[in-house]
């Protein structure tokens, strides 16, 4: 993104509550940390330290949602600095996201926008879903479409690295 001589400070979220309680007892609706935050520490005292963008620690065991949310959180930093630009707050988030996917990370946002996962433990068994990101599955594949469009690069080149369902649809949005 060319963005490496811009000063900023990464940190990790703390973990989030462990839901479980016992073997076969579960708390439903704990609170859940964002996967990733940006913010402006006005403390600091070092240009370097100013800038902060924390990330959940549970985005380490998928690099997709990791480098989604890194991203994410590094489009706010490029947007919020030009102030000609500011954005509205009610769109900052959707205008974030498109503007990773125009960044060329739309494989990620894809990619991380849904997760389901199966489980067995002792004594129990179960599935899990999260989801990231503002847009839909719908919105980001017509982003990607329009990406790979402008930038003369054919879809069969995301099929190796889509979801299966998500290929499909960017097969529908570039075909009709």
């Amino acid at each position: 993104m060319g963005l490496d001589e811009w000063p900023c400070r990464l940190e990790m979220q703390e973990d989030d509550i462990n839901p479980v309680v016992g073997e076969t007892l579960i708390v439903q609706g704990t609170d859940q940390s964002p996967l990733g935050t940006f913010g402006v520490d006005t403390n600091a005292t070092a240009l370097d330290d100013q800038i902060v963008i924390t990330y959940n620690p549970t985005c380490l065991d998928d690099t997709s949602s990791l480098i989604s949310t890194l991203v994410h959180e590094l489009c706010h930093y490029v947007l919020l600095s030009n102030p000609e630009k500011r954005l509205d707050t009610d769109d900052e988030e959707y205008l974030t996201d498109l503007f990773a996917i125009a960044s060329g990370f739309g494989l990620f946002i894809a990619n991380s926008k849904f997760n389901f996962q199966q489980f067995n433990g002792v004594g129990s068994q179960g599935w899990r879903t999260s989801s990231s990101g503002y847009l839909s599955e719908r919105e980001i594949i017509f982003a990607l479409s329009e990406f790979l469009r402008r930038n003369n690069l054919g879809m069969e080149q995301a099929k190796d690295f889509l979801k299966p369902h998500l290929y499909s649809l960017l097969k529908k949005a570039v075909f009709g």
